[in-house]
């Protein structure tokens, strides 16, 4: 039954269409309508462009039920954790202290987000902006300054967040703005909730760059001197090792440092991305004693390389992105590591 009605709606669907095109040119000419008058448009103003987005830099919490980001509300920017379904509970939203500006968010477990934010102040007979951070608690919207004493230019540096659902991170941070041992950023482990912190690593001249693992273990720094225009990368295995320079380069000579992605699974172990035997750019697992490849881990498609690596935060999976020589995406993946 179904199959004769298709063909009965098919004979006189080719009638309608026979039939409309053997109406007279003029006919159709003296039936169409008038376009209709359209008002002209209006031009922006400025109040337009400062209008704020409703939502910025949006993140989800890890159990997948609460979005965290930047609002507009009211003509201002508040910071907001908002449950994904009715039934989830309350959510909380804050304004920054005065002379503030919140830049991005993260979140430390399922309850807590660090705020990102810049404030200018003044330094000698100049102003300048520097970085901090602020807890806010999902259950109690309570904010909490974090590392607020510091005296340096940046303090929000967030190296590594806990998994367990307790409220710590690891955060690197300058205590000085003066060429002194306290200027060279300083490793703390905070709690978010309360403020409470702990200093787990001095800071290292030359060093403004740390890196942690999944475990929380600080075990990569990226030191540059800008009088020798030399930078050089440290390392160490565990947090029982001193840590020790494997790899220096001269921009004079426009040498460049290792590049590292992540650390692998094998002991003593990084990531790295470099071309293959057939030339084509991969990501290996490397033995850094050796510098011998443990094994080839993602391809990316002939006549691309792979332009970027996110590292998922337990450290078992990895995203990668490749392009080609025109910066077209061409291929995107997610590969295991353990």
């Amino acid at each position: 039954m179904g199959s004769i009605m298709r063909g009965i709606q098919r004979f006189y669907g080719a009638a309608l269409l026979a039939a409309a095109f053997s109406t007279p040119l003029a006919a159709q000419e003296a039936a169409k309508p008038a376009p209709p008058a359209t008002a002209p448009a209006t031009p922006h103003t400025a109040a337009d462009f400062a209008t704020l987005p409703f939502v910025q830099g949006a993140v989800m919490s890890p159990d997948g039920q609460w979005l965290g980001g930047l609002f507009g509300v009211g003509g201002s920017r508040r910071v907001c954790m908002l449950p994904l379904l009715a039934d989830q509970g309350k959510g909380q939203c804050a304004l920054m202290p005065d002379m503030t500006e919140a830049r991005s968010v993260e979140w430390v477990g399922n309850d807590n987000l660090l705020i990102h934010i810049s404030k200018l102040l003044p330094v000698d007979i100049d102003r300048w902006y520097v970085t901090r951070l602020v807890g806010l608690n999902r259950k109690t919207g309570k904010l909490t300054l974090v590392l607020w004493d510091l005296k340096g230019q940046d303090g929000d540096n967030v190296l590594w967040t806990a998994r367990d659902g307790s409220p710590y991170a690891l955060v690197a941070g300058q205590n000085s703005i003066y060429m002194e041992p306290e200027f060279w950023p300083g490793i703390y482990r905070v709690n978010v909730e309360t403020g409470a912190r702990s200093r787990v690593q001095g800071g290292r001249e030359d060093v403004m760059k740390w890196v942690a693992d999944p475990d929380g273990e600080v075990r990569l720094g990226y030191g540059y001197n800008d009088y020798a225009r030399r930078s050089r990368l440290i390392y160490r295995k565990d947090k029982n090792e001193s840590f020790r320079v494997i790899d220096r380069a001269d921009d004079r000579k426009r040498e460049g440092l290792l590049s590292i992605e992540g650390f692998g699974s094998a002991p003593d172990s990084v990531l790295q991305v470099h071309e293959d035997d057939d030339k084509r750019s991969a990501l290996f697992e490397v033995d850094l004693a050796s510098g011998k490849d443990l094994r080839k881990i993602w391809v990316a498609p002939e006549g691309s390389w792979i332009a970027d690596t996110i590292m998922a935060e337990d450290g078992k999976t990895v995203r990668l992105w490749a392009e080609d020589h025109e910066g077209w995406l061409t291929m995107q993946g997610t590969a295991e590591l353990a």
